[in-house]
């Protein structure tokens, strides 16, 4: 996308390298030996939410197929402060960041993810998307499909669990990265103000996108059964949802530990399995 480098006043040695630390970053999501805790209140990982969506779409014969998961994509300049960390190495210009972040990065991402195989499923084989971002620490999603499989028509649906709607600059990169690739583009948000606390965005996400991925192909399934639901039915029921979430994690060998407080909330409890 060398126009994009353009807009942004950058030349192409910086979207190789804003490419290459892509690559980076997501060469070290998993490489950290120590489990991940899944306690009652933690915000789940990028690996986890990439991980168990598509762990989710493998339980489904209608999905596992034609279904591909990008990993999750970070803001460049959250990526950056990573890598500087791991690397010990400075941090670039901020400006430069906010810059990259703003015209070209999640366009570029996607990019990366498909240039190195990274998706679950082949792309060109795909009747479907899921495009699970991570912006101002904050989970959503989007769904992407195609009105038939000979199709160049796909209609992005966007979530997020706090009902808003995608910024502007992000929901023109998506458009623009489909167009790039011959597809007419339709976009609708679906978002709805569900999530009632500050750190069950990644579960929201997770059982989301398979909801809507599962309506997309005609096969009703609900896994988010919270509306108007209160305070206290609210929380049990997410708290049953984080827990399958981490026994999901462990039963296909990632390297999980639900928090104590979190199993005690499920001693007595009715499992809601997935």
């Amino acid at each position: 996308m060398a126009d994009l480098a353009e807009h942004i006043q950058i030349d192409i040695k910086s979207q190789t390298q804003v490419k290459a630390d892509f690559i980076q970053y997501l060469g070290l999501l998993g490489s950290d030996p120590s489990p991940t805790l899944i306690k009652i209140d933690s915000h789940l990982s990028n690996d986890a939410v990439w991980t168990g969506i598509r762990m989710l779409v493998n339980q489904r014969e209608t999905l596992k197929q034609c279904v591909g998961v990008f990993p999750v994509f970070v803001e460049y300049g959250v990526i950056q402060t990573t890598l500087s960390k791991h690397q010990k190495a400075p941090k670039k210009c901020p400006k430069e960041l906010k810059k990259i972040d703003k015209n070209a990065s999640l366009a570029w991402f996607l990019e990366t993810a498909l240039e190195n195989n990274l998706l679950n499923n082949s792309f060109n084989t795909c009747q479907q998307w899921i495009i699970p971002l991570l912006i101002n620490e904050h989970y959503c999603v989007a769904v992407v499909n195609k009105e038939s499989f000979e199709s160049k028509t796909v209609m992005i649906q966007f979530y997020d669990p706090y009902g808003t709607d995608l910024a502007q600059n992000y929901r023109n990169q998506l458009k623009a990265f489909f167009k790039r690739l011959g597809y007419l583009v339709k976009y609708r948000c679906v978002s709805r103000p569900e999530q009632k606390d500050n750190h069950n965005c990644g579960v929201f996400v997770m059982l989301k996108s398979i909801e809507l991925a599962c309506a997309n192909v005609g096969s009703a399934e609900q896994l988010l059964a919270i509306q108007d639901a209160n305070r206290y039915d609210y929380q049990k029921r997410v708290n049953q949802y984080r827990y399958n979430i981490g026994k999901l994690l462990k039963h296909y060998g990632e390297n999980v530990v639900i928090g104590d407080c979190l199993k005690k909330t499920q001693e007595n409890e009715i499992k809601v399995c997935f």
